[in-house]
C-alpha cells in the first residue's frame, strides 16, 4: 500500500513538472510569435537596458522591403522632406545551444546612406544645431534617424526597427539605404528606398 501511494505521488509530481515545462514552452512561443514590436498584438517587448553586441557569426535578415517613392511638386534643384519617415525592420539570428534562433537585446547602430532630413534627427541620437541658417547634425552619420538611441536594440523576437526621414531632391533620384551594424556583423543587403520627384 505504501509503495503504491508513493508511486501515485511521484507520478503526479512528474506530470505537474511536465505541465510546467509545457506552459513555459508555450509562453516563450507565444511571446515571440515573430510580430515586431508595435505590430498587431505587440507581443515582442523592447527593453534595451541589458544589451550585448552581435558575434561575427550572427546574421541579419531584412524583414521589410524598400519601395520607390515619388515626391510631387518639388522643382528642379529644390529639396523637400517626405511627409513621413520610412521604416526598416531587420531580424538578428545567432547560435544558441546548437540552434539558430532570433536574438533579443542585441545593440546596433543604424547605417544610413543617402540624403535625409537633418532637422528630423532625434536629439537623443546626435547634436542638432543651426549654423548660418542650416541644420547641422553631429555625428552626421545619424542625420535623419528618428528612432531614439534608447531603442537601438533588438526586441524579444530579435527584431531591430529603424525609422529614417529622407528628403526629395528635385530633378534627381535620392536613394536612401538603411542597414544596421553590431559588433562584427552588418547588413549585407541594406533596405533601399529610391526617391524621385515629379512636378
Amino acid at each position: 500500500m505504501f509503495a503504491e501511494s508513493s508511486y501515485t505521488s511521484l507520478s503526479l509530481w512528474s506530470l505537474g513538472r511536465v505541465g510546467l515545462y509545457l506552459m513555459a514552452i508555450v509562453g516563450v512561443l507565444t511571446a515571440c510569435a515573430g510580430d515586431p514590436e508595435g505590430g498587431d498584438g505587440g507581443t515582442c517587448a523592447l527593453s534595451c537596458s541589458k544589451v550585448s553586441l552581435a558575434d561575427v557569426s550572427f546574421t541579419v535578415t531584412p524583414l521589410t522591403t524598400g519601395n520607390e517613392i515619388t515626391c510631387l511638386g518639388v522643382g528642379e534643384g529644390q529639396a523637400a522632406k517626405l511627409n513621413a519617415p520610412v521604416l526598416a525592420k531587420f531580424r538578428i539570428d545567432g547560435e544558441f545551444d546548437g540552434q539558430t534562433i532570433p536574438r533579443a537585446n542585441i545593440a546596433f547602430d543604424p547605417v544610413i546612406t543617402g540624403a535625409t532630413a537633418a532637422d528630423e534627427t532625434n536629439p537623443e541620437n546626435a547634436t542638432v544645431s543651426q549654423v548660418d541658417g542650416r541644420t547641422v547634425v553631429s555625428p552626421v552619420r545619424f542625420s535623419g534617424v528618428v528612432t531614439p538611441r534608447s531603442e537601438w536594440c533588438t526586441d524579444a523576437c530579435g527584431v531591430a526597427t529603424v525609422e529614417v526621414w529622407p528628403i526629395c531632391i528635385g530633378g534627381a533620384t535620392n536613394t536612401v539605404s538603411v542597414g544596421i551594424s553590431s559588433g562584427g556583423m552588418s547588413t549585407p543587403n541594406p533596405i533601399s528606398f529610391p526617391i524621385s520627384t515629379s512636378e
